[in-house]
């Protein structure tokens, strides 16, 4: 089969089951499209799925082969580079996706699953002496889709994979995948968590939310347990209190500094009146519309700046400082730089 041929073979297939693995995790497609022949930048599909009050953005490169070989890392680095300077604002994911292709790494780096990179990179690519989870799930998969019906016949003909069979059920394999991205989310998170900065997407909040602990929440007010981590974790489940009056005079004003392009605008109170609470929760509400960057000390302005060069942003750039006041006329200068 002719590449062209069976690229559009294999990105239809992949679009199906894709949607039904997201079922199985209990997401639900806000958004799907397979993109058109020359604008991929990077990747071939995309998805906006959310499960409650999380959403996530993936999007999807399909390597699709008439037979068990090898691509070079520096294509799909590429790949991730092209996605990295694409305007698409809302980046959670990048998952390299193929029952048959693995990786032909360089002796400098033995995996494309980076963590340098604003989104999650993720490895769905056939490994070395394992069995390719996407093989296993398209053997696993007993329905009737007509797209995925067309593929298998073509990928477990006698040409490619006639005698492979999976002891995994579909449900099973779904599973296994779930479970490689929620471990690539924590790397990726871990990663982050060691920089003076992090930007605020869907997989900053899907952490919090995995990772709570339900029994505590209470200790946020029985407890006056405020440390960060508890503090994130009340917002992720809409536990705060919320005042909806402030937040209502807080987007006026912050429609009025995105229309003057430039604005700094300062929360006060007295301490305990909720200040960082309200900061998390901007950071929440805000983070699907715009880009949004959790400061922990204003050293790291040039290297965010650096950083944002190179983004092709929708929205605005939301810089947000907790404790503003302990750096003095140093935030003034530091935000109005960047």
């Amino acid at each position: 089969m002719q590449s062209t041929e069976l690229g559009i073979l294999f990105e239809k297939a992949a679009f199906c089951i894709l949607k039904k693995v997201f079922q199985y995790w209990g997401y639900d497609v806000a958004i799907s499209k397979i993109q058109r022949s020359g604008t991929q930048y990077g990747f071939d599909l995309y998805f906006r799925i959310f499960k409650g009050l999380v959403t996530h953005n993936l999007f999807i490169e399909c390597k699709a082969s008439n037979s068990f070989n090898k691509v070079k890392q520096a294509e799909l680095n590429d790949k991730i580079a092209q996605l990295n300077w694409t305007g698409f604002p809302r980046k959670d994911f990048h998952i390299f996706f193929s029952p048959t292709r693995a990786v032909d790494y360089n002796n400098q780096q033995l995996s494309i699953e980076d963590n340098d990179w604003p989104f999650v990179v993720v490895d769905w690519m056939r490994k070395q002496g394992e069995a390719s989870p996407v093989l296993e799930l398209f053997a696993a998969y007993e329905g009737n889709d007509a797209d995925i019906s067309a593929y298998t016949d073509h990928l477990f003909s006698k040409e490619i994979a006639p005698d492979f069979k999976t002891g995994k059920t579909f449900p099973q394999v779904c599973a296994d995948l779930k479970s490689h991205l929620e471990r690539r989310i924590e790397e990726h998170n871990d990663a982050a968590d060691q920089a003076d900065y992090r930007i605020i997407n869907g997989t900053f909040w899907s952490r919090v939310q995995q990772n709570t602990h339900q029994e505590s929440l209470n200790y946020y007010y029985t407890r006056t347990d405020s440390s960060p981590a508890r503090l994130r974790e009340v917002v992720a489940n809409d536990y705060d209190v919320r005042n909806d009056r402030l937040e209502k005079q807080f987007d006026q004003v912050l429609r009025q500094a995105i229309a003057q392009k430039s604005a700094i605008i300062k929360i006060l109170s007295r301490g305990g009146e909720g200040k960082s609470t309200f900061l998390c929760r901007i950071a929440k509400k805000l983070c699907s519309q715009h880009t949004v960057i959790w400061l922990d000390t204003l050293d790291c302005l040039t290297d965010i700046k650096q950083k944002i060069k190179r983004l092709d942003m929708e929205g605005a750039l939301i810089l947000l400082l907790d404790n503003a006041a302990i750096y003095g006329r140093e935030s003034k200068r530091g935000q109005v730089s960047v």
